[in-house]
Formats: C-alpha cells, sequence, structure tokens
C-alpha cells in the first residue's frame, strides 16, 4: 500500500489500480499512465512508485499512443513498482497455468518471466 506520510496531505492516489490483461509492456503502460493521473506529474509519480522518472514519461509516452482494446482485467494494490510488479506477474502465472503460457501471454522470453518468479520469490 502506499504509506499516507508518503502522499501528504492530499490523498489523491487510489488505493488500487484497474490493469487490463495484455502483455507486459501495454499493462504496465496502462498502470504507469493511471498513477501518473493521480499523481498529476511524472515526477510524483516517479517518487511514489519508487522508480526513476525516465522510466515513466517513456512508458506514460508510449500508453498514449496504444490503441484501446478490451481484455481481461486485474486489480492491483496500490504500492510501490517493485510490489505492483509482483502482483500482475503473480496473477498472470495463476491464470495461465504454465510459464511457457503466461511468457506468451505476456510477450517475454521464457527467461525473463523465470527471472521475475526468482527475483519475486513466486515459485
Amino acid at each position: 500500500m502506499l504509506e499516507p506520510t508518503r502522499l501528504g496531505r492530499e490523498h489523491r492516489f487510489r488505493a488500487a489500480y484497474k490493469v487490463e490483461f495484455d502483455d507486459w509492456n501495454r499493462m504496465v503502460a496502462s498502470l504507469l499512465e493511471q498513477v501518473v493521473q493521480d499523481a498529476r506529474t511524472i515526477d510524483e509519480a516517479a517518487r511514489v512508485l519508487g522508480i526513476p522518472w525516465r522510466e515513466v514519461e517513456e512508458r506514460t509516452h508510449w500508453a498514449l499512443h496504444l490503441g484501446k482494446r478490451t481484455n481481461p482485467s486485474y486489480v492491483v494494490v496500490a504500492g510501490r513498482w517493485v510490489d505492483i510488479k509482483r502482483q500482475v506477474v503473480s496473477r498472470v502465472l495463476e491464470d495461465s497455468g504454465s510459464v511457457r503460457t503466461a511468457s506468451l501471454r505476456l510477450g517475454v522470453a521464457r527467461s525473463t518471466l523465470h527471472a521475475w518468479i526468482k527475483k519475486f520469490d513466486l515459485g
């Protein structure tokens, strides 16, 4: 969860964000776009998520050029970026039933997904 002390007096951040299932880059872009909207600036979003502003800027810019599609969605609890990523990877793995299927659905290499599983202690 986002720490209230990090948010200051304005509680404009949602407790959870909805992300439609898609390939990994589109899901990341969608989440970051929502956080930036709540934060009102890329710098503030980066500070709250604990990631470099450049990553937020690049992915948010990319999100603006995405076509809108309807896909299954997940709700993830707001917090630090690493925690959000852990939640998404965990849910996609659970829904997919195998690393192979999950990697295909996310559009990432199996070796990348295995690295995430190890990093997030999901396996």
